[in-house]
Order: structure tokens, then C-alpha cells, then sequence
């Protein structure tokens, strides 16, 4: 009998403990709510566990494209610097020898190595001025055999035209430094005699003297150097001042220094 007392009257202490906290009434500072009480079992709402989180999955290794994907996507970018990568691509598989075609070719299509296809994305990079672009164009002209710089009039009309189109590359070219077309302008100065140092011998002054990373100051500095020695005084500076201006234009192309 005393100890059936002594269990109710704790299960009474309990109740009114819980009752006494669960009412959040302030004591002595400290506030117990009913979500408190809840956790200590005590509660009516029943003890839940937290959801563990789901571990983070790892990213999946992405998938290297094919040759042809590669070809692809270059060929249809925006950007011309990629345009001329699409071509040496399929250039390079043309060029290939037998016995390593299928590591430089791989799933490459006819289709993407057609002149047609090559010569479109090959154009498209001369005439914005991508670096070492006009070489090719001379190689391939509009069929992949060559440009005729004074076609007869028994050269088609599409080789003319295209004649005449490599003539603005070739103006797209250095006013982006391209460094073969520089050379080529040097040459015809020097070949023809002319005197005007409007162009080639500003290039080749400017690359002489103020940027002597150009990858043709040393044949340059040497091919024009009786020329140079000519000079007086005057036109010396005037070639430095129009090549410094020249260059300065040359350097702000996007495709300066490209490829």
C-alpha cells in the first residue's frame, strides 16, 4: 500500500512538472516550451529523428568529343580564330600519310574535308585577319587548288572573284600584323623599288624598334638594313612614327597574335 502511494504520488510530481514548464511561463530567466518537453519524451507530439542528408553525387567525367564532333563545333563558332582550327584540322588529315591517318583523321567526314566546306571556314578566318590564315588561302584558293593572282580570261569567273577577295585578305592581314603578310609587303618594297614608306617600311621599322618580340625583326632588321642605312635622319623618324602608329592599330585586332 505505501509503496503504491509512493508511485502515485510521483506520477503526480511528473504531471504537474510537465504542466508547470509546458505552460512557457518565465522562472528565474529560464523559458521551457512544449517542444522542449516533447523532446524529453514528455510531450504529446511524438520524439522524431532528423533525415540525414544525402551525400552530394559526384559530377560525371565529361565525355571527350570526336574528331569530327571537334571539326564540327569549331566550323559552326562565331569566332574565326576557330573557324581556321576547324581547317588545319581537316588539313592536317588530308596531309596526312597513310599509316598515321587514323590517329590525325579519325571519324572526320568526307564531307568536312571537301573543299567546299574547308575553303568556307578558311575564308571566313583571312578576311578577319586571323594570323598565318592568307598562306593557306594561296594554297587552297576557291578549290583547293591554288589562287591565280592574274587569272586569264579563261579562268572561271568563281576564281577571279576569289583573286580579287584574296586581295582584301590580304589588307585584313596586316592591318592585324600578320606576320607573313608583313614580310610579303617588305618583299614587294624591296623588289619593286618603291619608295613610299607609307606601309612596308613602317612595319618594318616599328618591328625593329619598338617590338622587338616580332617574330620577324631579326630577317627584317637584316633584309632592309642598306635601306635603312639610306634613310636620313628625317624619314627615319617618320618611318618609326608611322610604323609605332601602324603597330598600335595592329595590336588592338582581336586576332593579333592568334594562332
Amino acid at each position: 500500500m505505501k509503496r503504491r502511494a509512493i508511485g502515485i504520488a510521483a506520477a503526480v510530481a511528473i504531471a504537474a512538472f510537465t504542466f508547470y514548464w509546458a505552460t512557457g511561463a518565465n522562472h528565474e530567466g529560464v523559458t521551457l516550451h512544449t517542444s522542449s518537453v516533447s523532446l524529453l519524451g514528455l510531450g504529446n507530439e511524438p520524439l522524431t529523428q532528423p533525415t540525414p542528408k544525402a551525400s552530394p553525387r559526384a559530377a560525371l567525367p565529361a565525355i571527350p568529343l570526336t574528331k569530327s564532333q571537334e571539326v564540327d563545333q569549331l566550323g559552326k563558332s562565331t569566332n574565326p580564330v576557330d573557324n581556321y582550327r576547324a581547317y588545319k584540322m581537316v588539313r592536317a588529315c588530308l596531309d596526312a600519310q597513310p599509316a598515321a591517318k587514323q590517329a590525325v583523321c579519325g571519324d572526320i567526314s568526307p564531307g568536312q574535308t571537301s573543299a567546299e566546306t574547308r575553303v568556307q571556314w578558311l575564308v571566313t578566318a583571312a578576311k578577319a585577319g586571323v594570323w598565318h590564315s592568307f598562306v593557306d588561302v594561296e594554297t587552297e584558293g576557291p578549290s583547293g587548288l591554288g589562287v591565280t593572282w592574274n587569272p586569264p580570261p579563261s579562268v572561271a569567273a568563281l576564281e577571279q572573284a576569289f583573286a580579287g577577295e584574296a586581295q582584301t585578305m590580304v589588307a585584313a592581314a596586316a592591318k592585324s600584323g600578320d606576320p607573313e603578310v608583313l614580310l610579303r609587303s617588305i618583299t614587294a618594297y624591296l623588289s619593286q623599288g618603291q619608295k613610299d614608306e607609307a606601309v612596308a617600311l613602317a612595319y618594318a621599322m616599328d618591328a625593329i624598334t619598338t617590338d622587338t618580340h616580332h617574330p620577324l625583326a631579326g630577317r627584317i632588321l637584316k633584309s632592309m638594313t642598306p635601306e635603312i642605312s639610306a634613310m636620313s635622319p628625317e624619314q627615319l623618324k617618320a618611318a618609326q612614327a608611322q610604323g609605332a602608329t601602324i603597330a598600335a592599330a595592329a595590336k588592338q585586332s582581336p586576332y593579333y597574335g592568334s594562332i
